[in-house]
């Protein structure tokens, strides 16, 4: 401490005394500055001077002086600007540049005399006068000369005499540098050995803490692309302390699957991204867990100079964690059977649910019971087609256990997830039997249906065609009133028959083995107009169409569809001639067929209900019909695996939309 305290002694005082001297530098280099600013100033002034007694030389030689008078009128009047510019603090000096200026103000005079008096008619001037003139305009530009060139000789010397001084005391600065130098050398030496002892035990120190808390360090030089690795992280490394490191020989030591991993980070930490990065190593063969972070520098530019890290080793803390990640996600508690295999069929772990779910075949039965019997299969499909769930039903005497069979690709093994779905599996039996037997009972309804409505197709004929000949054979017999409930009778028998044809045809639509074939919308548009052409015309009906597109359909019901569409929209056409346009669109793996109408429209709030049998938005005095057309619709729909739905708003006609698989 005591030779630290002379040293800091030493460096104050040669500090104080250099801070003197400098004072004293600066001084001189600025007064210096000062007379080499005159100095040039003084130059050009005669510069202009020696200028001036050319042009009087050229003046009094010339014939015409135009040319010469302005020329020596600028000239004077750039000799008198810097004349008066200059100033000095020296008296002598200040007197002498008085002197000069009373000169430089008499030139005036002479100059307009030389070029106005004694001018002739001729435009001549007086020789002898004007050689008076010339001569003493050149005493004056002489003696003006004369001066500033004194005036130049005493500033040349004090420029002369401010560099010797400024040389020494560069001389004396230079020596109390190197006396300083040698009282800090003289005081320091001892201290530095001491000091030298003290940083060898402190890194040796550091080096037996690196050891026992297994972290190294180390540090990056960019210009020389070299690492400077402490002895533990050589340790942690594998490599040998006297081994030259490089960012290539670091990334050859990290496990292959980590390095493009590691490589991204370090990239990212280039451009500003914490380095705090986990991965392993191969040591002598061995796999190991490292942590690294590291603190990097950077220019002003953002370009990389070096850096300073560490390297923890967390082996055993990663070992740890997957334990513990093993346990937490496979829990002793569960309430179902549940098994870890190796894909020799051992078993690595069970649970007391699979204990008990075999205790129950008795004391000869074992937990290999739960495995698959096609374990095998299964460990190919693991390895050829990289499937990684399987899914078995495993009976177990009156029991049927549901197993997930997992296959966990970080340890190489598969777990078995069972669960008892005997109850699920009598349920499913059960709906299955009810299922069946509802759709025998749907199949009969509708062979009921069908046969019930075709005999009763008959008596309503009789009804209808007696009624009629009652009325035509007894007209003269039946009054008004007759003839008027005869009317009746004969509507509601036709209205009767046409319900029960169109309830046939819904019941067809179910009833019968819907075949699907390739088929072009548009060919079917083409026959269903074809036999609509009698309504068409009678309706004047203008039906358009987009291109439509080829479809698996089943080519009868997908007509019935496209007409009983087309008749809605000739039914409803309002006050107008009917209009009516169909266009397609793909959307995913759909077409969405449109048919648009310009008619009468509906309300909104009824689009739902229009699809159900016999819901009627209008009487039947209105629009003619029984209410199942767009019913049937629905149902053909649905059964090619489409939807259908309806836009609309009062007035302004309807866009029904239905979809059909592309």
């Amino acid at each position: 401490m005591r030779a630290q305290s002379k040293i800091w002694i030493s460096i104050a005082a040669s500090l104080a005394v250099s801070a003197v001297i400098a004072y004293f530098a600066f001084s001189i280099v600025r007064g210096m500055s000062h007379d080499f600013a005159r100095y040039q100033e003084y130059s050009a002034i005669i510069n202009e001077a020696f200028a001036l007694d050319s042009l009087i030389d050229e003046a009094l030689m010339e014939e015409s002086k135009a040319r010469i008078k302005q020329q020596i009128g600028q000239v004077h009047g750039t000799l008198s600007k810097a004349l008066e510019s200059i100033s000095s603090s020296d008296y002598r000096e200040e007197s002498l540049i008085r002197q000069i200026r009373r000169n430089n103000l008499e030139l005036g005079p002479l100059i307009e005399q030389l070029f106005d008096q004694n001018e002739g008619a001729s435009g001549a001037i007086d020789t002898e006068r004007r050689d008076i003139l010339g001569s003493q305009l050149r005493i004056k530009v002489r003696l003006i000369t004369d001066d500033v060139n004194r005036l130049m000789e005493a500033s040349g010397a004090r420029i002369l005499f401010a560099q010797a001084k400024t040389s020494l005391i560069v001389l004396i600065l230079i020596g109390m540098a190197i006396l300083s130098n040698a009282m800090i050398y003289f005081f320091s030496s001892r201290s530095m050995v001491r000091a030298q002892e003290e940083l060898r035990k402190s890194r040796e120190d550091l080096n037996r803490a690196q050891a026992v808390a297994h972290i190294g360090s180390w540090r990056m030089n960019v210009q020389k692309n070299e690492l400077t690795w402490s002895d533990e992280n050589h340790r942690i490394f594998g490599i040998s302390p006297g081994k030259s490191m490089t960012y290539e020989t670091f990334l050859g030591t990290v496990h292959p699957e980590d390095r493009e991993y590691l490589n991204g980070e370090w990239m990212a930490a280039l451009k500003g991204k914490p380095y705090d990065v986990e991965h392993r190593i191969v040591v002598a063969g061995a796999v190991k867990w490292v942590r690294e972070r590291a603190e990097l520098e950077f220019d002003s530019e953002g370009q990389l100079l070096g850096g300073f890290g560490t390297t923890q080793e967390i082996t055993e803390r990663k070992q740890a964690e997957e334990q513990i990640k093993r346990l937490a996600s496979f829990p002793q508690m569960n309430p179902s059977p549940v098994l870890e295999i190796d894909f020799s069929g051992g078993i690595n772990f069970y649970n007391q649910a699979a204990l008990e779910a075999v205790a129950e075949l008795g004391p000869e039965a074992g937990l290999g019971a739960l495995i698959p019997q096609d374990l095998g299969e299964i460990i190919a499909a693991i390895r050829e087609t990289q499937e990684k769930v399987f899914y078995r039903e495993v009976r177990l005497k009156d029991k049927v256990f549901g197993q997930n069979v997992y296959f966990v690709e970080s340890f190489q093994v598969l777990r078995l997830y069972s669960m008892d779905i005997t109850k699920r599996q009598q349920a499913e039996e059960k709906l299955q039997r009810t299922l069946e037997d509802l759709e025998r009972s749907n199949k009969e309804l509708q062979e009921f249906a069908y046969i019930a409505s075709h005999d009763l197709q008959e008596p309503l004929r009789k009804i209808a065609n007696f009624s009629e000949m009652i009325v035509t054979q007894y007209q003269d017999r039946l009054d008004e009133q007759a003839e008027r409930y005869f009317g009746y009778v004969i509507d509601g028998a036709k209205r009767m028959q046409a319900l029960i044809n169109d309830l046939l045809s819904y019941s067809r639509v179910g009833r019968a083995e819907l075949t699907l074939v390739p088929a072009s919308l548009e060919e079917i548009l083409k026959g269903t107009l074809s036999n609509l052409q009698a309504l068409i015309q009678e309706s004047g009906a203008e039906i358009s169409h987009d291109p439509l597109p080829a479809c698996k359909v089943n080519p009868h019901q997908m007509g019935q569809l496209l007409q009983n569409l087309i008749i809605n929209g000739i039914k409803f056409h309002g006050h107008r001639a009917p209009r009516i346009h169909l266009s397609a669109r793909q959307e995913g793996q759909e077409w969405v067929i449109a048919v648009r109408d310009h008619g009468i429209g509906f309300d909104p709030q009824y689009v739902e209900g229009i699809f159900k049998v016999f819901k009627r938005l209008h009487s039947k005095e209105q629009y003619p019909g029984t209410g199942i057309g767009l019913a049937i619709c629905k149902k053909i729909v649905e059964r090619h695996g489409g939807r259908i739905w309806a836009e609309s708003e009062p007035g302004r006609g309807a866009t029904f939309y239905f979809t059909i698989p592309a």
